[in-house]
């Protein structure tokens, strides 16, 4: 019986399925692949007890008591305070808990919790590479020699 394993991870290939469960508990790729995992499950079994319209972000002043309740007790729940081992998890699961309270909606729950924040980055970087290309551009332009002949004159 072949005991070769895979990192779901890093798909780095072991041959003892004991190293490949050791090599796993440590392997980054594979911890962040979890964690988004493990993040999603959680918001979609918070918004499977939401109605359509908290979900969207429609309740801003709505009378929803009901998803009002459950949002409030998973915001105790998911608290990072309250998972000292599981922080990560709690903080990214407390944050679009906390984006649903406030009325922004629940677009990808494996994002980090602040898509607006992380777009103004994104543009900010785009631009500053294109100064960097138009600068580098303009340094590698040809110089026209001085005295050279202008027909212009």
């Amino acid at each position: 019986v072949c005991e070769a394993r895979a990192c779901v991870g890093c798909n780095e290939v072991f041959s003892d399925a004991d190293v490949a469960a050791r090599h796993s508990e440590g392997c980054q790729p594979y911890l962040v692949k979890a964690l988004k995992e493990d993040m999603a499950k959680h918001i979609s079994e918070l918004c499977a007890q939401l109605c359509s319209a908290c979900i969207r972000g429609d309740q801003r002043g709505s009378d929803c008591q009901l998803c009002k309740k459950r949002l409030r007790k998973a915001q105790l729940e998911w608290h990072p305070d309250k998972n000292p081992f599981k922080r990560e998890l709690a903080t990214n699961v407390f944050r679009h808990v906390q984006a649903l309270w406030e009325g922004s909606g629940v677009d990808d729950p494996t994002s980090s919790g602040r898509p607006e924040r992380e777009r103004a980055q994104q543009e900010e970087a785009e631009r500053k590479r294109r100064r960097q290309a138009e600068q580098e551009e303009e340094r590698n332009r040809p110089q026209s020699a001085e005295g050279s002949f202008c027909a212009m004159q």
